[in-house]
């Protein structure tokens, strides 16, 4: 696997793990914020029962104003109200994250499978250079009159491929087992004068 790729990949699993951890860290350690403790502390002064009066474990009365009790509820509704809200909040963007992440492992497994067939090509194009160079060595050995009825049967695309590979003193056996026709193609594709 390309190193780059594979450092690549690894930073991207770790980014993803420190956001997930950082986006749990503040889901759970995140204080009442203060509107909502100032709410709290407001409904609680605006009434004149503690919180033990309105639970019903004063001894002294066990019946709180229904007007307090109304303020108090009012502003624990709220409270839930605001703590839904932000919950689904949250719960939107965990979705999104997860969402994202599955894009990204789906395109990085499309990079992967892309890398691994262009390493494939590479590798078959290595293996056919490679018996080229043998084969050309194969003909550079022979002589005209062995060489002359296997050019025949050649395309000019693999005569050319040979002429290409071979030594400066092995070429012209390769042209001179060619006919005079066909050598004159062959030059000219080799000068770049025909298409």
């Amino acid at each position: 696997m390309n190193p780059f790729i594979k450092w690549s990949l690894i930073l991207l699993i770790f980014f993803i793990i420190v956001v997930g951890l950082s986006f749990i860290g503040l889901v759970y350690t995140n204080p009442i914020p203060t509107d909502q403790e100032d709410s709290i502390t407001s409904a609680k002064e605006n009434n004149q029962y503690s919180e033990d009066d309105i639970s019903g474990q004063n001894m002294g009365d066990t019946h709180p104003s229904p007007a307090g009790t109304t303020n108090i509820i009012d502003s624990l509704k709220n409270i839930i109200k605001k703590n839904t809200g932000d919950y689904f909040f949250l719960k939107i963007t965990v979705d999104s994250l997860y969402e994202q992440l599955s894009m990204k492992n789906e395109i990085i497994e499309n990079q992967l499978a892309q890398t691994k067939l262009m390493e494939k090509q590479v590798q078959n194009a290595e293996q056919k250079q490679q018996f080229l160079k043998e084969l050309t060595k194969t003909y550079e050995t022979m002589k005209v009159a062995e060489i002359r009825p296997i050019l025949e049967k050649l395309d000019n695309a693999t005569v050319i491929a040979l002429y290409k590979n071979m030594s400066g003193r092995t070429r012209k056996n390769l042209i001179n087992g060619l006919s005079s026709d066909r050598a004159a193609q062959i030059t000219k594709q080799l000068a770049g004068t025909t298409p």
